[in-house]
């Protein structure tokens, strides 16, 4: 039983980097239940600006932001974007 809530605890640990997109996705999917649309938009408008190998900004942008949604992530990549293009 203990290992159990031990697993459920290291899963629900947001991890320190990412290393490809897909891990992005997951752990989004995970954390806040990105939908397909909702990582449409974020492969579309806001990974090309950033950079497609940059998962990991992506993700540390949500950390350090303690999104709770991805109307809060799309707000905080707007701004991001905006200061950085």
């Amino acid at each position: 039983m203990q290992q159990i809530s031990d697993k459920k605890l290291q899963r629900n640990q947001q991890p320190l980097r990412v290393s490809s997109y897909d891990d992005l996705k997951l752990f989004l999917k995970e954390q806040i239940g990105l939908t397909q649309t909702q990582q449409m938009e974020l492969w579309t408008k806001y990974m090309p600006k950033i950079g497609y190998h940059n998962s990991n900004i992506v993700w540390n942008l949500f950390v350090e932001n303690d999104c709770k949604s991805f109307a809060e992530l799309r707000t905080v990549l707007r701004n991001f974007v905006s200061k950085n293009n």
